[in-house]
């Protein structure tokens, strides 16, 4: 229910909702902290804090993000948006080669999930 309520939060893609999504999820890892898509998705709201201009420190919350996605890829290999969101990561780098790797597996992971081919196609555009 709470990872429900966090990704209709983190979709108003706004400040306000980003902080309730995060909240949410915080909430949610407290009882069940070996959910990976749990940690994907507060991976995606720290990147969201960046694209928003809503934190303090655009490297804690880049910090933030990938710590999260490393966990959701270390509790489930197979997570297909932790993959996507570690590609971002790395294209932010402009670490081309890592983040349309990454995007790959997340296709190859899901390969009937439109954000995966979508997010495919942004790195691809941007490398």
């Amino acid at each position: 229910m709470k990872k429900a309520k966090a990704l209709a939060h983190f979709r108003q893609l706004n400040r306000e909702g980003n902080a309730l999504a995060k909240k949410e999820l915080e909430e949610a890892l407290a009882v069940a902290p070996e959910d990976s898509s749990l940690y994907s998705l507060l991976a995606a709201t720290h990147m969201m804090d960046l694209w928003l201009g809503s934190t303090e420190s655009n490297l804690i919350s880049f910090a933030q993000a990938t710590t999260c996605v490393k966990k959701a890829i270390a509790l489930d290999k197979d997570n297909s948006d932790a993959y996507l969101i570690l590609g971002k990561l790395h294209e932010i780098k402009r670490e081309h080669d890592e983040a349309i790797a990454a995007a790959e597996r997340a296709v190859v992971l899901n390969p009937n999930g439109a954000d995966a081919y979508a997010g495919l196609g942004i790195i691809l555009t941007l490398a």
